[in-house]
């Protein structure tokens, strides 16, 4: 009996510690994925409102002010680029990046 409980523990076990281990990381995918589209929609809403702003700033002739918006944008997404790039030397991201913008940020 003793020896019989143990082959089915040596056979249970493996499969019961493999199949928690993949319930986890499926929950942490589905995790991942969900904080990823937060993220993405909060940088399109933070887009929209800056389109909107340059639109009413044309709207009334204000170009001036419209293009203080678009200098102070593009220097803070350089700085946030720069910022990511001094920490990531490699990878698909800094690939994209020079290939798009090979002169540099």
């Amino acid at each position: 009996m003793r020896k019989r409980n143990v082959i089915i523990f040596t056979v249970v076990f493996p499969f019961a510690v493999a199949a928690s281990y993949r319930v986890g990381i499926e929950a942490t995918k589905d995790e991942w994925a969900e904080s990823l589209e937060s993220v993405q929609a909060m940088l399109a809403f933070n887009r929209l409102r800056q389109y909107q702003t340059l639109s009413t700033c044309s709207a009334h002739d204000h170009v001036v002010e419209a293009l203080e918006i678009l200098k102070m944008s593009t220097i803070t997404q350089k700085e946030l680029i720069a910022g990511f790039l001094q920490t990531h030397e490699s990878g698909p991201t800094v690939d994209y990046l020079s290939l798009r913008y090979p002169e540099g940020i």
